[in-house]
């Protein structure tokens, strides 16, 4: 093997190397821009597209020249292409299976168990701001909730309107969500859950009605941004109504 080839190959190597760290970095650093606040959203999701489709590169890159650097015997280059690999396969393992959820999903950011008249929020309207989705109910959003999540319905329970609302209360706070307001006279408990990534803020409802059986509970969970919210809203409403019934 010639010298001047062998510089490429350590070339190569060295770029793979480098790039396979920089996707790493990318998609710790998109998230927690903007959470801070140094990033807008679609600033943080290029540079989590970008950290995705340079991982993809380098790992597929990185795997033809393991082949290379095998067939000649380059050990130590072959040893760092394969921690390029590694570094590359990180951004994908966090991807990938978020697009899968995604496509398995409706493109919807509004659950309610009311379909026909939601939950209202009152106290955390402010915090949403003139940028976040608004709150009307579409029809054409109501049917794919009603097609992909059936099991979504109304808590009937034998607890009076005050027992309701609070153990409502309780049940939010045990879920990790943060009770923002709580009011007895209107039968109404608002929450904010905060996601893990990239610290999105989806508002949570829940409006007790008393009735001469006890009471009615409907819940309603929105996402403030984005068009899909990869079925967050619904597991978490699904799961306040299992712990609440539990």
């Amino acid at each position: 093997m010639g010298q001047l080839e062998m510089e490429e190959i350590r070339w190569w190597t060295r770029l793979l190397l480098i790039c396979g760290i920089i996707s790493v970095v990318l998609l710790i650093s998109a998230p927690l821009g903007y959470r801070t606040g140094v990033t807008g959203l679609g600033p943080a999701f290029g540079s989590l597209a970008l950290a995705v489709l340079g991982a993809a590169i380098v790992l597929v890159v990185s795997f033809v020249m393991v082949i290379v650097t095998t067939r000649k015997g380059l050990v130590d280059n072959r040893q760092q292409l394969v921690i390029a690999a590694l570094f590359s396969l990180l951004p994908l393992l966090a991807a990938v299976p978020q697009y899968f959820k995604a496509s398995s999903v409706p493109p919807i950011h509004d659950i309610s168990t009311d379909l026909q008249e939601p939950p209202t929020f009152d106290a955390v309207l402010a915090a949403r701001g003139e940028f976040s989705n608004d709150l009307n109910l579409e029809p054409a959003e109501a049917q794919q909730q009603q097609d992909a999540y059936p099991d979504v319905l109304p808590v009937t329970s034998d607890l009076s309107m005050e027992d309701a609302i609070s153990r409502s209360g309780a049940v939010l706070e045990q879920m990790g969500l943060e009770v923002i307001n709580v009011d007895v006279e209107s039968g109404r408990v608002e929450a904010v859950a905060t996601t893990f990534w990239f610290g999105f803020k989806d508002d949570f409802v829940v409006r007790v009605r008393g009735n001469s059986e006890g009471s009615r509970i409907d819940a309603r969970s929105v996402s403030r941004v984005g068009q899909s919210d990869l079925g967050a809203n619904a597991e978490r409403v699904t799961s306040f109504i299992a712990i609440f019934n539990s």
